[in-house]
């Protein structure tokens, strides 16, 4: 699954390289903590598709901040890229 987020991100960065983007920002989004009700599939496979973009992310480099001893929790905090 990371593989997939992979290539998303590096699909994302080749069209923002070929349109001259140079300085954004992008932010993982999971899902709210607060409220499970509102979204399909198990805790199981959410945690681990959540797991697998934020690692990706950090594989990707997109995070400058990134630390790999924070909480995953932390990584729901803005990345930029």
């Amino acid at each position: 699954m990371k593989d997939e987020f992979i290539k998303v991100i590096d699909l994302v960065l080749y069209v923002f390289k070929s349109l001259n983007f140079t300085d954004y920002t992008a932010q993982i989004s999971l899902r709210d903590q607060e409220d499970r009700s509102k979204y399909i599939g198990s805790d199981e496979n959410w945690e681990r598709a959540e797991q697998a973009i934020i690692e990706a992310a950090a594989e990707k480099a997109c995070a400058r901040w990134w630390n790999t001893a924070k909480p995953l929790s932390m990584a729901r905090n803005l990345i930029s890229w």
